[in-house]
């Protein structure tokens, strides 16, 4: 097999878009260095297919199809050869990340550079085997993408059904309260344990409520908030209980959620007040409208950018207003939510586990001397998807029928079936 530089069939492309353009809606797909939130723009610079490729700190890759733009923090590879197709060249990358992360070591300000990207070796097979790589990663890569967007779309729903609420007649009659009418406690967070955040883990005697647990309005308990404290009761003022309700109050002030019924030896940290609220409300609806009512958030923001820094202190959340509707519907929201919570929870574990055989692809495929790439194994489809998943590579097959059936929508379509082995006692895919 061939292999060749980048600089023998690729070019690079640089852009004149800046990451202040980048907004959160928009007609056109902005590329920037950030993968962690997608932005938009409602222009675009470009109309092709390349591979965006971040040029500082740790790198990002992107396939770009179509109508696009990328921030000048990235660049983009571009294939001058009918005989490479740069899709496979994207999904050789994700294979060999290392490739990328040693031309970052090597720089001298953590850096990539046009010259060094060009110099990198992959392999290249002929232009058939190429294609049957990219048709068995394309399908995959969609997948995964539209959970995601199924994920995005969620908070929506919620969304447009509490505004349907507050906007409703019997909106008008809602009794208005302030917060320090409903509070039967409010604390401030610890803001000094003596800790830094490097020093969190995944053990230890007490758990640190932050900012970083709020996750589409949901509380999401990161493993690494761990912390050995020998004398808890020192730090006993600080404990949250369930249904606490979270409030950040510096830097990103106005995000919420409520503690779920499971967190034990939990306090919390910089950053947060806790509010412990009596009978009249429903933590649920409360914690929504502190994140989405519009008067409110109003309120928030201007009350908190008095200061360089944005900050809420606790004398500014009591003599927050808050209009309240009967308990009964403040209750009904909450299940509204659970079932929200809920589905954004499954799909999530169902993007995890198609990620671990996203991997397991890759490098079957990649890096295996046995895979496609090595030994020019030109299988369809179908049977290199079918040894990956019933040679179980990943780790977590608790939803398995659910994910396979998903992942190829094979079983509806005919294409392949499901067969039991009586001595091992799993079931396979063979087929059809």
């Amino acid at each position: 097999m061939d292999t060749k530089q980048l600089k023998d069939f690729c070019f690079v492309t640089s852009s004149r878009s800046k990451v202040k353009d980048a907004r959160e809606t928009g007609k056109y797909r902005l590329y920037t260095s950030n993968d962690r939130q997608k932005y938009y723009t409602d222009d675009f610079e470009f109309n092709t297919r390349g591979i965006i490729v971040s040029t500082k700190g740790k790198p990002k890759i992107y396939l770009a199809v179509g109508q696009f733009s990328f921030s000048s923090d990235c660049i983009m590879l571009q294939s001058q050869n009918q005989l490479i197709d740069i899709e496979y060249v994207y999904y050789y990358l994700c294979a060999h990340k290392e490739k990328l992360e040693e031309l970052v070591k090597a720089s001298k300000g953590n850096h990539i550079n046009r010259n060094s990207i060009l110099s990198i070796v992959i392999e290249v097979p002929v232009l058939e085997v190429q294609r049957k790589i990219t048709d068995l990663f394309s399908y995959l890569y969609k997948v995964i993408e539209d959970r995601r967007n199924i994920v995005a779309r969620f908070p929506y729903v919620i969304y447009n059904y509490y505004l349907t609420m507050t906007n409703s007649i019997e909106s008008k009659f809602w009794k208005e309260y302030s917060v320090d009418e409903l509070a039967n406690e409010i604390k401030a967070g610890a803001s000094n344990l003596g800790i830094s955040k490097r020093e969190l883990s995944n053990v230890g005697g007490v758990y640190v409520v932050g900012i970083e647990n709020i996750k589409h309005d949901i509380f999401e308990k990161s493993p690494s908030r761990y912390f050995q404290c020998h004398e808890y009761k020192s730090l006993y003022k600080y404990k949250v209980e369930a249904n606490d309700v979270i409030l950040s109050t510096r830097g990103t002030v106005g995000l919420s959620a409520v503690i779920p019924q499971n967190l034990e030896n939990a306090i919390a940290g910089p950053n947060i007040v806790f509010i412990r609220l009596n009978e009249k409300v429903n933590p649920y609806f409360f914690s929504y409208t502190l994140i989405h009512n519009p008067k409110v958030q109003t309120w928030i923001k201007n009350t908190g950018q008095r200061t360089i820094i944005n900050m809420l202190r606790i004398s500014d959340i009591r003599r927050l207003k808050i209009r309240l509707p009967e308990l009964k519907v403040q209750n009904y929201l909450e299940k509204v939510f659970n079932s929200y919570a809920s589905a954004i929870s499954k799909m999530k574990r169902i993007e995890v586990l198609l990620k671990e055989l996203q991997s397991a692809l890759l490098y079957d495929v990649f890096i295996s001397p046995n895979g496609m790439l090595r030994q020019g194994n030109t299988d369809n489809d179908i049977d290199k998807l079918l040894r990956i998943v019933n040679g179980k590579q990943f780790q977590d097959l608790s939803n398995y029928d659910e994910i396979i059936e998903t992942l190829y929508g094979m079983l509806e379509r005919g294409e392949v079936k499901q067969q039991y082995n009586p001595q091992t006692r799993s079931t396979y895919l063979v087929e059809a």
